[in-house]
């Protein structure tokens, strides 16, 4: 009886993982029935909130709140997307960019008020990172809430920065815009 080739199965299994297929970020489209952004129901598909890139149109409310931190790639704005609110109140909950960051096919700028409750913040409410870029969204710090870019990320330096983000040595600019009140 002829005994099998077990030189065979480390090849074959090696075979089997290059052919398996790479895990993917979950992309998600917004059609929320509650502002809560970290709520899957308000996500289609509705499995879990995407971490890749949250996709918005003309559906949905267009005022969203966080409930936790949520690490994303980044948010794209459709042509057709309504007028969207991001409220951040406090530094553990609210988006942390990690992929494109914002973009805006839409007429519409983004609005992002970033607060802390009063109390000046230790850490960002609303992060930048890598190369992440704020398009063209119009973010206000408020209430002690720092808006943050970190690593290589790029944003347009407004004339003056608020005191809330004073503290932080930005990049020099590159790319995209930030608008600061």
């Amino acid at each position: 009886m002829k005994q099998p080739n077990f030189r065979l199965y480390p090849a074959l299994l090696l075979i089997g993982l290059c052919l398996a297929p790479a895990a993917r970020a979950q992309n998600a489209t917004w059609n929320g029935v509650t502002s809560n952004f970290n709520t899957a129901g308000n996500w289609s598909p509705n499995t879990a909130v995407p971490v890749g890139t949250a996709s918005f149109g003309g559906a949905g409310l267009p005022s969203l709140t966080f409930s936790a931190n949520a690490n994303i790639g980044g948010f794209t704005f459709n042509p057709s997307a309504q007028a969207y609110t991001f409220d951040i109140t406090s530094v553990a909950a609210g988006p942390i960019f990690t992929g494109a960051g914002i973009v805006n096919n839409s007429s519409n700028a983004p609005t992002f008020n970033v607060g802390n409750g009063g109390g000046v913040a230790a850490s960002s409410g609303l992060t930048f990172t890598n190369a992440a870029t704020a398009g063209n969204a119009v973010i206000t710090n408020t209430n002690g809430g720092v808006t943050g870019f970190r690593n290589s990320t790029n944003r347009a330096r407004p004339a003056t920065p608020p005191s809330s983000m004073a503290a932080e040595a930005p990049p020099p600019s590159t790319s995209g815009t930030s608008s600061t009140r």
